[in-house]
């Protein structure tokens, strides 16, 4: 997996991560950016322009999405099991108040 460019790349299952192998048919894997508290993330960034693309193991575009509702200055984050659109120059209420069920 990958953004628009050609590297870097999330290779799935890479030593540490192996219960990232393999998705099979009807069944999803949600995978979010590398940190401390999450090894098995990706390490690039995604942003509102780029196309994430997924290859299989022998180099065949598999899918490919791109945020057609995102637009510069704004983020995709995945909030209370639904993905959300961020604006990164909001006020600290105003993003507070984009989330769902926020009081």
């Amino acid at each position: 997996m990958t953004d628009s460019k050609a590297d870097p790349v999330y290779v799935f299952g890479t030593p540490g991560c192996e219960g990232n192998a393999t998705i099979m048919p009807q069944e999803s894997l949600t995978i979010s950016p590398e940190n401390e508290f999450n090894p098995c993330g990706f390490t690039f960034g995604i942003s509102f322009r780029d196309t994430v693309v997924l290859y299989d193991s022998n180099q065949n575009l598999i899918a490919n999405v791109t945020w057609e509702s995102s637009e510069k200055g704004s983020a995709i984050r995945y909030i209370e099991g639904e993905y959300i659109q961020v604006s990164e120059v909001a006020t600290v209420a105003s993003v507070l108040n984009s989330i769902p069920d926020f009081s």
